[in-house]
């Protein structure tokens, strides 16, 4: 969807408060799970906010572009990040949270895609979603 603009992503996003936005994302995780350790960004985009967040978090994500998990990746060395599917995707790891960001849900046009992207195995986890 973005392959011939992803090396500009960043630059047109750049009017967005990635620090605000992860800070009350933050926030939310500590009131709502204090002990949460882990996050899987589902639909990462270049990783800006999985690169904020990965100060107090072991952040991974997931996005079909893979030019935003190769830009994910380089922010977030620590980090897995993979292309993939938020409909269908098994990593063979459980989250304490798991955020989809900035509308991506919003891609999915229809229900039955929506109840893929909830039940899949890689989405499982037991707390934020």
């Amino acid at each position: 969807m973005f392959t011939k603009t992803a090396k500009y992503y960043d630059e047109i996003y750049s009017f967005k408060d990635y620090s605000a936005e992860t800070d009350a994302i933050r926030s939310i995780i500590k009131q709502e799970h204090p002990i949460a350790r882990s996050i899987l960004d589902v639909g990462c985009g270049t990783g800006e906010h999985a690169r904020r967040l990965a100060t107090d978090f072991a952040v991974d994500g997931i996005d079909l572009e893979p030019e935003f998990i190769k830009s994910a990746q380089s922010k977030v060395a620590p980090g897995t990040f993979s292309v993939a599917d938020m409909r269908q995707f098994a990593l063979g790891k459980r989250y304490d949270a798991v955020l989809c960001l900035f509308s991506s849900i919003g891609y999915l046009r229809q229900e039955r895609e929506v109840t893929q992207a909830f039940t899949c195995k890689g989405n499982r986890s037991s707390s934020l979603s």
